[in-house]
């Protein structure tokens, strides 16, 4: 097959306002210890009420056994996360017999059953590899060439620290928890790249939402991260690649 075409909904079956874009993406997720590869992306500008459907290419892109495809989705409005897909959607066998079925969720709700199951149980704060979703607000998207934007909270021999990246330098620094309580001091890093002006100033907002982050909250897949206004300073969802 040539195409896998991808019907998308999400719960809310709203009209979204002008400034709305749909994002659906092939990646490959076999490696645990590295970012997903997008190997396939379509985007809709202005998408029509759901469900949607979409069409991704297959000519040209390695699906070799070592691979595991799956299929994401999201959408922002004006930049803004607004629906997202919360766990993965491996790709068909046979991608051209049926149309695959994606249901998004809204930023911080939690999932909703699939197929008769129960809701997936919470993530663990720690030792979880955590892809940014969105900054105050603002989505975060992977650029070509660019690493994952990821965070992990680490928690080794009883030491907290935590590590991550927009794509551009490696981060790192220690965190302070304390039940749903939570502190990062002052933002390290592991390289001193210039980075290019959308990476640095989203590095920035990351270096500033961590900063600012007084207590997590993590609904099934998905954690915020929130400061002491009560504002949701960062938001991702727990990859589960195994």
């Amino acid at each position: 097959m040539d195409e896998v075409e991808v019907r998308v909904t999400w719960r809310e079956r709203m009209l979204l306002p002008p400034g709305a874009r749909l994002e659906v993406t092939i990646e490959d997720v076999a490696r645990a210890d590295a970012p997903s590869e997008v190997l396939a992306r379509i985007v809709v500008d202005d998408p029509p009420p759901p469900p949607v459907r979409v069409r991704l290419p297959l000519a040209g892109i390695d699906l070799a056994p070592a691979r595991r495809p799956v299929v994401r989705a999201r959408v922002t409005v004006d930049g803004r996360l607004r629906f997202t897909t919360d766990r993965h959607y491996p790709l068909p066998a046979a991608p051209g017999s049926m149309p695959l079925e994606i249901v998004l969720v809204g930023v911080g709700g939690r999932a909703p059953s699939v197929d008769g199951q129960r809701p997936t149980p919470d993530a663990s704060l720690t030792n979880t590899y955590w892809r940014l979703l969105s900054i105050d607000d603002r989505a975060v998207a992977v650029e070509a060439g660019s690493r994952e934007p990821h965070l992990v909270i680490a928690d080794v021999d009883g030491r907290l620290g935590w590590r991550g990246t927009v794509g551009c330098n490696r981060l790192f620094g220690t965190v302070e928890i304390d039940g749903h309580a939570i502190r990062f001091p002052p933002t390290g890093a592991a390289t001193l790249m210039a980075c290019p002006p959308g990476l640095a100033e989203l590095e920035r907002g990351l270096a500033e939402a961590l900063d600012a982050a007084t207590r997590w909250q993590i609904s099934g897949n998905r954690l915020a991260l929130i400061d002491a206004g009560g504002r949701t300073r960062l938001v991702a969802e727990a990859v589960h690649l195994r």
